[in-house]
């Protein structure tokens, strides 16, 4: 191996000429030949060098480099052909073929590693799909956005139509009761219902728009303040004794510092739902997300007579999402439930809320109602934005929801039952999938 080192660049071998018996054509043939071909394998690896540094957004520009190296060791050995045309060093030439064939080899393993990473990247055409995509959507966001303009602009046109109409009629009122000469008394009992009128509208309006979340709120506060007041009279109870219950009273002042923090987390329960702020996936149990949507609904349920039946599995696994989000849609889906069975008077109005584990890792929440069901025109809509069969509704709960639930990964849908009414079902993949 040390003589080998010693003589690598020792011309102590027959060149290759000899081999052509030194017939000038043929020597310039293979020298002029050898010349070109290293040329262009030297300037093809500038190249890729200049095209990697000019494009800093390429993937895989490492594998330019590989190649360049590859390409830059062949032109090397046809540059060695030359040489040993008139000079015997084989051994020089050996250690360069060497280097690259081992450049080649690495090369050619890198390569099938990275082809299905390449075939990965999305061609042109479907680049330019995704932009036709992306741009029909913002056009139909657009024509959405005008159509609210549009039918904003009729309402206030009809708004101010209907307002001119009742001036009108009021005026004719006046003018007519100034006719008929009624009497100041009559007409000041007038003005009085009048006025007592639209103090109850304006009641019933408020009334109308907080009832449910202010009565969910009286509902779950009103039981620890009640224990704490008890406890309070306990408390002064053990006090005024002769002797003072230190002790007695210690243990009612604890109790009263349980039942207050109770009713702190229900106040931060309601007021997390109404919080406005970026989502934070974590993991989240399913079966305690359910319970306190059904616990913050309890009224508006009761309200309805509606009998709930909870179906809730042991054991699942978490799922991965933002907890006042998945808390929307679970109140949403309940909240349409109890809509749907509004108006239902010859059948229990029955809501059956489940959660279960499926053997495909995800997790499942059906909420199931046996209101006025499902048509299929309807069905088909359904999850449409803007869609709605309310008189008062919008027509985004569902569409927010579906999206809410596909970004983390999972599906919302539903289906007409065999019986009256309908199940609305959505699945989260668990965290340990």
């Amino acid at each position: 191996m040390i003589e080998f080192i010693s003589k690598l660049f020792a011309s102590d071998f027959m060149p290759h000429g000899m081999c052509f018996l030194w017939q000038p054509e043929i020597i310039w043939l293979h020298a002029v030949s050898d010349g070109a071909i290293a040329l262009s394998y030297y300037l093809i690896p500038l190249a890729l060098l200049k095209l990697v540094r000019g494009r800093h957004d390429l993937p895989f520009h490492w594998m330019f480099l590989l190649f360049g190296a590859f390409i830059f060791g062949c032109g090397t050995t046809h540059v060695m052909d030359i040489w040993t045309l008139w000079n015997g060093t084989y051994r020089l030439e050996g250690v360069i073929k060497a280097i690259t064939g081992g450049a080649s080899l690495a090369t050619a393993g890198l390569l099938f590693t990275l082809i299905p990473k390449a075939l990965a990247i999305p061609s042109a055409a479907q680049l330019r799909a995704a932009n036709e995509g992306l741009e029909r959507e913002v056009t139909d966001r657009r024509r959405a956005e005008q159509a609210l303009l549009d039918a904003h602009e009729q309402l206030e046109t009809r708004v101010q139509q209907r307002t001119s109409e009742l001036a009108q009629a009021n005026d004719d009122l006046r003018v007519e009761m100034d006719r008929r000469q009624r009497a100041d008394e009559e007409r000041r009992r007038t003005e009085q219902a009048l006025s007592k009128l639209q103090a109850d509208l304006a009641h019933i309006v408020r009334v109308s728009s907080m009832g449910e979340l202010a009565a969910s709120i009286a509902h779950e506060v009103n039981q620890p303040l009640t224990a704490v007041i008890s406890n309070a009279d306990a408390c002064l109870r053990w006090l005024a004794a002769q002797p003072p219950n230190i002790d007695k009273g210690r243990e009612s002042i604890g109790l009263i510092l349980r039942d207050a923090r109770r009713a702190s987390e229900v106040i931060q329960r309601i007021r997390a739902l109404l919080k406005k702020s970026p989502p934070q996936p974590t993991p989240q149990d399913v079966n305690d997300l359910l319970g306190e949507v059904l616990a913050v609904l309890h009224d508006a349920i009761t309200a309805h007579h509606v009998d709930v039946r909870i179906e809730l599995a042991d054991d699942l696994p978490a799922v991965l999402g933002d907890r006042v989000q998945l808390q929307q849609v679970i109140m949403n889906l309940v909240m349409n439930a109890i809509d749907a069975m509004r108006d239902v008077s010859d059948r229990k109005r029955a809501l059956v809320v489940s959660s279960r584990g499926l053997e495909t890792g995800e997790v499942e929440v059906a909420v199931r109602d046996s209101g006025v069901g499902l048509q299929p025109l309807v069905l088909e809509k359904l999850f449409d934005p803007f869609f709605t069969t309310k008189e008062d509704g919008m027509g985004l709960g569902l569409s927010v929801s579906q999206s809410i639930i596909d970004s983390y990964g999972g599906r919302l849908w539903a289906v007409a039952n065999d019986g009256p009414g309908a199940t609305f079902q959505f699945t989260l993949p668990a965290t340990h999938s």
